[in-house]
């Protein structure tokens, strides 16, 4: 039965265990591509060549229809510094060659060939290789990788240089090909390209194996990394014979490394067929026949059919942790495997690869350097190797397995919505999750199987919180669907939407895990680096570093959203669970309780100075969940909260507010009350008399109101006032609300606002390696409010507009009332009050026609009466606006001067100016007052006679205004009308408005 017994041995590298590494030496020859065809991958090709290649022993050979030595190793950025022209093979294999003789002959020697192909005469090229390359002559260790660049790379090229100069693992692909030219491609081929690199040695062994397990050929000399075959269970070095080969029953084979096995078979198969060897089909059966048996058996562990699996079986979040990690492994390697098979039937029923053309032939030789979407992932990771990754998921198994968890505890977290499980359900199948992590080989794997549950959370995630966590804002809890598991989130890609009735749903894009006390059993596993990692993954959706504050930083900003909620039931355990969850997992941690001493005895520390994780400052979340948490604890933590608050607001204007930026303004306002804006209008009304004109009036009132403020500021302790939208700023993710909700809970009483005035002097105005340190005086509201003026002065009137505007419509009340009634006075009148005011009667210009001046006031109560010198007087009368019509004194007197009564006077007025007198004068008792004014300045024979009183009102009564009439639009009468208008218009005009 024992020779029955089928053994495979994969041969492990002796050279870290047996040869000292300064010993191994390597040699590595790049041949690339810098034709013109290869210009939109260039960039690629250089960069990954640049950062990818070993520089020791390197040597850079480039060619287009000239071959070149790069003396620096280094490809340029530009194509066109390298070549650019068309493409010669041929000529750049001569030049290798002759690189190849001068390498020591102690070196092993890695060729990695990178071109799209494209020869100029593709035809001819098998023959002048032929006619010009030696190959292999001195019969090198030569491992000769080949990189085919897109689909129209000849695949007889890549296997006829394999034949001439590779001499080194069989099991080497023989052809790369990169079928879609793109970053990323090249980044996947260059990483699974690494392996192979180094040489591999040849060494011997005490027992002849095969290569392959459907060829009778035999051999003694194995290379490292190799999958060899044999009957017999024992293989030993026989230069190193402490060095353990282990057998493996091929019923016992993993399924990766049946990948590996299946790869070099069929590698092996092709490579038989594309030289015509007579026998190639018949060890393509014998060797699909073994495959079958191997895939048959491996579906029969996996409990399902590893070549037609259906998706719905791998992502069910229902079925436990060991059959999905069971799954999803072999859901990795299933995708090759039927690759494989598929080519192996292929090739067996006749298929040739040197039959189709040379994309598809490209394609089958490719099959298993293919980089599929998972392993595409893994390939991305930088931040946690593979070897790192063993020993967190080693130390979780022994977690695991040592662990003493009670299954019953009612009492405990909450249970999944969909898997119906809480995480102690989880954990009490110990030997469920110990199974299942033999089939995690990566980060990958345990994050999309192993379930972790949780509150549904909203969070925003930006740029930034990819490598820090505190970055991240929670923006709502799920209320319907509260409680779910990360394996139901990971299969809906992070984002599920839940109905929730009415047509509408709740979007659910991370979990928070939450502990009662009660759970306390669980803290072994809750403090493991994994678990940490698979938050990590679930928080920042990056798998690739491991953040030791990412469940912290959680917590703390579902602390802040909670915080901003109604006072409830739900709010208190939330907040509860958080506290408790934050002692079970991080209590009497080296980094937690050291951030905590430096917060109570330290603040400069613990606020200023940058996170070397991160790069960035400390998030005003860190410091508050650690508050949070020493608050919990009792009062003979925090001996000084109200302090600690204090800093903690104050941290909040220096990073959340951006302090820096801004000035005490910003913040701070001086308030002005109903009583202070009563007190300056009564102040100014007394200046009035200094205004020439409303618009003087409007150019110095604002600095009048400052001057004013100003002294009233200076001499009483005006109130200061917050900007209520820039200090409480809801936008942001620690608001003032959260961190006085927080000061309530622990207190029981509300947080003064009025002290912010003082915390944001104080933050403002400090130095920042004193703010922490020196007290907050609440005893300084002189002191900001003289800084506030003096930050103010030129603006201390922003917000008085009311003010202004007030003191505008009283100015122009009182100028109205003092020029309403002007009285036209004759020259004589005029030289007698010029006398008495000292003024020379000949510098005004006086108007004999309507008794009034063209350049000065004439309204006795005007302080500006007779006033020529400095006097603007065509602005002064502008204050009037359009209460009097231009011109309306000399048209009264000279209609008056013609007969006409007031009846007539009005009407002709109405005609005169549109909407007379509504817009000017107001009413008709005034028009009259105005007319009998003007009439009683003349000579007693030309005045109008004054109506009895009664008929005076029966007259107001019956007054109508004639509609005017309309006036055609064509002939000489439309352009006399306008001519009457620009006339009527025109002739008070420089004669005084209204006087």
């Amino acid at each position: 039965m024992e020779q029955e017994q089928k053994y495979h041995f994969h041969i492990p590298f002796v050279n870290n265990q047996q040869q000292k590494k300064e010993d191994i030496k390597l040699t590595i020859i790049g041949l690339i591509d810098v034709s013109a065809s290869m210009y939109t991958r260039w960039e690629w090709v250089a960069n990954f060549w640049n950062k990818s290649i070993p520089k020791d022993n390197l040597i850079t050979l480039t060619f287009d229809h000239r071959a070149k030595k790069v003396l620096n190793n280094v490809l340029s950025q530009n194509i066109e510094d390298h070549g650019e022209g068309t493409t010669e093979i041929v000529p750049a294999f001569e030049l290798l060659e002759k690189e190849i003789v001068k390498v020591p002959q102690n070196h092993n020697i890695t060729v990695i060939f990178i071109s799209d192909g494209q020869d100029n005469n593709v035809k001819t090229i098998e023959q002048r290789m032929k006619q010009k390359l030696k190959g292999n002559v001195q019969k090198r260790n030569i491992n000769f990788i080949c990189l085919g660049i897109e689909d129209e790379f000849p695949t007889f090229l890549a296997m006829q240089l394999r034949q001439l100069y590779h001499k080194g693992d069989p099991q080497i692909p023989a052809l790369y090909l990169i079928e879609h030219a793109s970053e990323q491609a090249f980044h996947n081929k260059f990483e699974t390209m690494k392996r192979y690199f180094y040489s591999t040695q040849m060494i011997r062994v005490n027992n002849v194996v095969q290569l392959f397990p459907y060829d009778e050929e035999v051999t003694d000399e194995v290379y490292e990394g190799q999958w060899v075959y044999s009957v017999k269970p024992e293989l030993k070095f026989v230069n190193y014979p402490d060095i353990q080969i282990i057998p493996i029953e091929q019923n016992k084979l993993e399924i990766d490394d049946v990948v590996d096995l299946f790869r070099s078979w069929v590698q092996n198969i092709q490579i038989r067929i594309m030289g015509k060897n007579e026998d190639s089909r018949e060890k393509a059966k014998k060797c699909l026949n073994i495959v079958n048996q191997i895939v048959d058996r491996l579906t029969e562990f996996f409990q399902m059919d590893v070549l037609n699996f259906k998706m719905e079986e791998i992502n069910d979040p229902n079925q436990p942790f060991k059959i999905r990690a069971k799954r999803n492994y072999a859901y990795k390697y299933g995708n090759k495997l039927l690759f494989f098979v598929k080519e192996l039937n292929q090739l067996s029923e006749g298929s040739n690869p040197n039959e189709v053309d040379d994309f598809e032939a490209a394609k089958r030789l490719n099959i298993g350097t293919i980089v599929g979407k998972h392993y595409q992932k893994a390939l991305q990771l930088k931040g946690i190797t593979v070897q790192e990754f063993k020993q967190i998921k080693e130390e979780f198994y022994q977690i695991i397995q040592n662990c003493k968890i009670n299954p019953q505890n009612e009492q405990g977290q909450e249970r999944s919505v969909i898997s119906l499980e809480n995480f102690r359900d989880i954990l009490s199948q110990k030997q469920e999750i110990l199974e299942g992590l033999k089939f995690i080989k990566t980060q990958y794997d345990f994050a999309e199987t192993f379930p972790l549950v949780g509150h549904g959370l909203k969070v925003k995630r930006n740029d930034g919180s990819f490598v820090n966590p505190w970055l991240i804002q929670v923006q709502s809890f799920a209320k319907h669907n509260k409680v779910i598991d990360s394996a139901y989130l990971i299969k809906n890609n992070f984002n599920i939407q839940l109905q929730i009735g009415d047509n509408q749903t709740e979007e659910i894009n991370c979990i928070l895990p939450l502990f009662p006390q009660s759970d306390n059993d669980l803290q072994s596993v809750l403090r493991s680096r994994i678990i940490k990692l698979l938050l990590t993954f679930m928080v920042q959706q990056n798998v690739d570093t491991l953040y030791e504050e990412t469940y912290l930083a959680l917590l703390s900003n579902s602390l802040i959203n909670v915080l901003k909620k109604q006072k409830s039931q739900w709010q208190s355990e939330i907040i509860e669970q958080i506290f408790q969850t934050t002692k079970l997992v991080y209590s009497g941690t080296i980094n937690f309780e050291n951030y905590l001493q430096k917060l109570l005895n330290n603040p400069n520390q613990a606020y200023l100075e940058k996170e070397a994780e991160y790069e960035d400052y400390v998030s005003t979340a860190k410091p508050f969940i650690h508050l949070f948490y020493l608050t919990k604890l009792g009062n003979n933590y925090v001996k000084d909260f109200e302090q600690e608050i204090e800093r903690l607001i104050l941290y909040y204007f220096i990073r959340e507010q951006y302090k820096h930026l801004q000035q005490l303004s910003y913040y701070l306002k001086l308030k002005l009350e109903k009583q202070d804006e009563n007190f300056v209008q009564e102040q100014l009304k007394s200046s009035f008399e200094k205004h020439l004109s409303i618009k003087n009036f409007r150019n110095s009132i604002t600095k009048e109101i400052e001057k004013v403020l100003l002294d009233k500021y200076e001499k009483d302790s005006t109130i200061i006032d917050l900007n209520e939208e820039k200090v409480f700023n809801q936008d942001l993710k620690l608001t003032l609300d959260a961190i006085e909700s927080f000061y309530e809970q622990c207190k029981g009483v509300k947080f003064e606002r009025t002290r912010y005035v003082h915390i944001i002097y104080h933050a403002l105005k400090q130095q920042e390696k004193d703010v922490f340190l020196k007290r907050i005086s609440y005893n300084n509201l002189k002191e900001i409010q003289q800084a506030l003026i003096q930050e103010n002065k030129g603006n201390l009137t922003k917000g008085t507009s009311a003010i202004k505007s007030a003191l505008e419509k009283e100015y122009t009340k009182w100028f109205i009332k003092n020029h309403m009634m002007v009285e036209p006075l004759t020259y004589e009148q005029l030289q007698i009050e010029c006398q008495q005011k000292g003024i020379d009667v000949n510098t005004i210009a006086y108007n004999q026609k309507s008794g009034l001046s063209s350049n000065c006031c004439l309204a006795k109560q005007c302080p500006f009466y007779l006033i020529v010198n400095g006097l603007d007087f065509k602005r002064h009368v502008q204050t009037w606006g359009r209460k009097v019509p231009q011109g309306f004194h000399q048209y009264v007197r000279s209609e008056i001067l013609k007969g006409q009564n007031i009846e007539q006077i009005i009407q002709s007025s109405n005609q005169k100016w549109k909407k007379f007198p509504q817009l000017y004068l107001g009413n008709e008792e005034v028009v009259h007052q105005y007319i009998k004014l003007i009439s009683e300045s003349l000579p007693k024979e030309y005045q109008i006679k004054e109506l009895p009183k009664q008929q005076l009102l029966h007259h107001q009564v019956k007054l109508t205004f004639p509609k005017k009439q309309k006036v055609k639009k064509y002939g000489n009468k439309r352009g006399q009308n306008k001519q009457n208008q620009r006339g009527g218009r025109g002739r008070g005009r420089g004669r005084g408005r209204g006087h």
